[in-house]
């Protein structure tokens, strides 16, 4: 469902005879205003909707631009023609409260502007014909949600408006995203169906062996997972950015969580060779040799690369880490901000930044996420202070292993005299939520902290917009995330800086295909449209088009099949004089439209696009 609903009825065909009544005039009626409207509310800034009185209700006049050149109108729709016609057809059926009854038109305006719409309104409730006038007012009660259990624990989804841009898509399986880390919990039931089994490999022994039953002994990479991909809307645990997507478990963390160089380049080097469009990093390493090597795989891959920033509060300019520091032109780093849109601060650091180094802020503080079941269930040890074993590292739980195993001791033991034990070995008088990594929400789901999770926001968004546009290319992908991004304000050391937050409304709404919809009533012409349907193209379905400078032609040849089209008299075209005014239906924002007949004309710009591949029409 889109967030923006409009209500209309569907677009039929007016009488071709007229039915005269009786009417009340309309001086009886005041006009109105109803809700006098402010600039502060939210509406279309070029659409008005009228409701006629009685007399024009019932009459058969077809009302048109130049019936409200006073406002600059441009084009007229009836939204209720198929009401009208019934119920004029129907003066003298009981069933029929047409004595109740009014048309009501949209009215487009030429210059887009709030003021202009209020102005509009104020010279229309003048006029006798109109009973009111009102702003065509934005409607944001239907976005889709998701039923999943733990839903409203998840307020990144909200922060980067994801309810809105699942109206347009909740994912697709058909889209992989490369997850490079320590691997994914292939048995947890909110990510196995997701997983793409026979492309899961590990690298983390420097070589590259294939997992078909991918795991995870740290639990780092399977958040990261749920972050981007937990199945949504199944009434179960958490909910992804995506509702479906193709998770790649790419490991590259042995389990003790050591890692090495080359088995982050193999995993990038196979992403490639199996084509995954997109992978996350949600690692870093400061060693300043490797830049050179780093920079040169990701830039000779041809997907998108999203980083994380890192969780040392350094500005990353300054202090480089990798890759998240490189400068590959494919690479998008993230840092983390909190429910605030602050920088993220924890009790073990804070989110880095850098004005050229981190290009986008998303969600990084208390994100809960998938776990693996298997940690929850096999470290369900309580202390007393609260914390529960599974919420400290793998390897830090280790020490601790290794400390009661020397000592003979039991886990009650060592929960009695912890400070003492801790003071003892670490010299620190510490408590268990100290080492505590993450927070147990249940088995199989953690509250994490950290830049690591900024990241699967940014990498789920950007395989949102290509389960709408599988076309994307990995700049496209990349310059849709950073424009559609909101500016917030950030507290750095010493200043404040402003920066983008990722909203994914709007980057998956500049990508969506015929991106700029403004009308519903589009989606009512779109059987007519497929009338003209000349062939398909892959997964698209091409109605005819045709240049704009071919209008004032004799034929024209379509522009995807190459069919000669009838420019003059009663043909395809059907050319008359001033075509230029049936410039009503906007397709999208550059000016393309679609004629009466359904053939789409593009304009110069579009049809660049068009043959560059950036503009597709899907109907």
């Amino acid at each position: 469902m889109k967030l923006f609903k409009k209500i209309f009825i569907l677009t039929g065909i007016l009488l071709s005879t007229c039915i005269v009544s009786v009417s009340v005039s309309a001086q009886e009626n005041a006009n109105v205003l109803v809700n006098e409207p402010s600039i502060n509310d939210d509406f279309s800034n070029s659409e008005i909707l009228v409701m006629l009185d009685e007399e024009a209700s019932r009459s058969c006049k077809q009302y048109n631009e130049k019936d409200f050149m006073d406002i600059g109108c441009i084009a007229v729709e009836d939204l209720t023609s198929t009401a009208t016609k019934t119920v004029l057809n129907n003066l003298d059926n009981d069933l029929v409260n047409y004595e109740q009854y009014n048309r009501i038109l949209c009215l487009y305006l030429d210059e887009k502007s709030k003021d202009n719409v209020l102005e509009g309104i104020h010279k229309l409730s003048a006029r006798e014909d109109v009973l009111s006038a009102i702003p065509n007012y934005n409607v944001t009660t239907y976005s889709t949600s998701s039923n999943d259990e733990y839903i409203t624990d998840q307020w990144g989804l909200n922060n980067i408006n994801l309810p809105q841009a699942w109206d347009y898509s909740t994912g697709s399986s058909s889209v992989y995203v490369g997850i490079i880390d320590s691997g994914i919990d292939g048995s947890h039931p909110d990510l196995g169906n997701q997983l793409v089994r026979n492309l899961c490999r590990d690298f983390s022994s420097g070589q590259e062996v294939t997992e078909t039953s991918p795991y995870d002994v740290l639990g780092h990479g399977t958040h990261v997972a749920g972050i981007i991909g937990a199945i949504g809307n199944n009434n179960q645990g958490v909910c992804g950015v995506n509702f479906n997507v193709g998770l790649v478990s790419l490991r590259v963390f042995d389990d003790e969580g050591d890692s090495n160089f080359s088995g982050i380049l193999q995993a990038i080097d196979y992403a490639q060779r199996v084509n995954i469009p997109i992978l996350n990093m949600s690692l870093g390493i400061t060693d300043a040799f490797v830049n050179s090597y780093l920079s040169s795989y990701i830039t000779s891959y041809n997907g998108v690369v999203v980083c994380a920033a890192g969780n040392e509060g350094y500005n990353i300019d300054n202090t480089p880490i990798y890759p998240a520091s490189c400068t590959a032109s494919n690479i998008i780093t993230v840092g983390a901000i909190d429910s605030n849109n602050a920088r993220s601060i924890w009790r073990s650091g804070s989110s880095n930044f850098g004005s050229n180094s981190v290009d986008i802020y998303a969600p990084g503080t208390n994100i809960l996420s998938t776990y693996p079941t298997h940690l929850c269930d096999e470290f369900d040890y309580v202390f007393s202070d609260g914390t529960r074993l599974c919420e400290i590292s793998l390897s830090k739980i280790q020490e601790f292993i290794q400390i009661i195993e020397i000592n003979s001791m039991s886990w009650e033991n060592f929960d009695e005299n912890f400070s003492d034990i801790i003071e003892f070995y670490y010299s620190q008088s510490l408590n268990p939520s100290d080492f505590a990594s993450s927070e147990h929400k249940a088995n199989g789901y953690h509250f994490m902290n950290g830049t690591s999770m900024a990241a699967p926001f940014v990498a789920g968004v950007a395989a949102l917009l290509l389960s709408e546009n599988q076309n994307l290319s990995a700049s496209q992908i990349k310059s849709a995330i950073l424009s559609g991004a909101n500016n917030i304000s950030i507290t750095i050391p010493g200043s404040t800086k402003t920066v983008k937050k990722l909203n994914s409304k709007n980057s998956i709404s500049s990508v969506h295909i015929v991106h700029s919809y403004k009308h519903w009533e589009y989606k009512d012409r779109i059987s007519h449209i497929e009338k003209c349907v000349c062939g398909v193209l892959g997964s698209k379905t091409a109605a005819h088009m045709i240049k704009s400078s071919d209008l004032l032609k004799p034929t024209a040849v379509c522009v995807d099949c190459y069919a000669v089209l009838n420019m003059k008299g009663d043909g395809d075209i059907g050319m008359v004089p001033g075509v230029y005014s049936l410039r009503k239906n906007y397709i999208t924002d550059n000016g393309s439209y679609i004629l009466p007949n359904g053939i789409i004309v593009l304009v110069d710009e579009d049809y660049l696009l068009y043959l560059n591949g950036e503009l597709h029409l899907n109907f």
